[in-house]
């Protein structure tokens, strides 16, 4: 098993994971402060990562909510060296458990796993699970084109800067189903 440190009472587990979803977005250009942690939505002591999508063009109003929020996972810090992750059961039948991790109680929202404290593959795990989610994501928003379609028309696929929003776009959709 990787470490994260040698002294495993020193990791920020929170630290650790904020940092990697910080470069996560900024390595898929994604818009400042729409992947982030927040306190767990539930009864439990818990972080959640949150990915949200927020209306495009954003409107005039100073009223700006989110079009659609997911909690992708959640995650708790235990007192016992280990850290408690909860993923939707359906990514877990996509995407394989590292074989450091060990399986919890499932009910009928989340399946939770645990992994040490100073596993690096929880990072490696979360990294994968938040691919997966946003890989496969459908926008809130949907439309035929924009502005942009000539310089999509040549690269192959939806060139919006806004890539939840691009998830969106008929014109992209046709080009990944082979259309051209």
């Amino acid at each position: 098993m990787s470490t994260l440190n040698l002294f495993a009472e020193e990791i920020d587990t929170t630290a650790e994971i904020d940092h990697l979803i910080t470069t996560i977005s900024a390595a898929i250009n994604l818009a400042p402060n729409r992947l982030f942690l927040a306190p767990h939505s539930g009864k439990e002591e818990a972080t959640d990562i949150i990915l949200e999508e927020m209306p495009y063009p954003p409107p005039a109003n100073e009223d700006l909510k989110p079009k659609r929020t997911i909690t992708i996972c959640y995650f708790k810090d235990n007192n016992d060296g280990t850290v408690l992750l909860a993923i939707k059961p359906a990514h877990l039948a996509l995407l394989a458990m590292p074989e450091s991790a060990v399986l919890g109680k499932r009910t009928q929202s989340w399946q939770l796993i645990s992994f040490a404290k100073d596993d690096t593959t929880l990072l490696t795990y979360i990294k994968s699970l938040i691919k997966l989610i946003i890989d496969s994501y459908e926008s809130a928003s949907a439309f035929g084109c924009c502005s942009r379609f000539k310089e999509c028309a040549a690269g192959g696929y939806c060139m919006h800067e806004n890539i939840l929003y691009a998830k969106g776009c008929f014109y992209g959709k046709k080009f990944k189903s082979g259309w051209e």
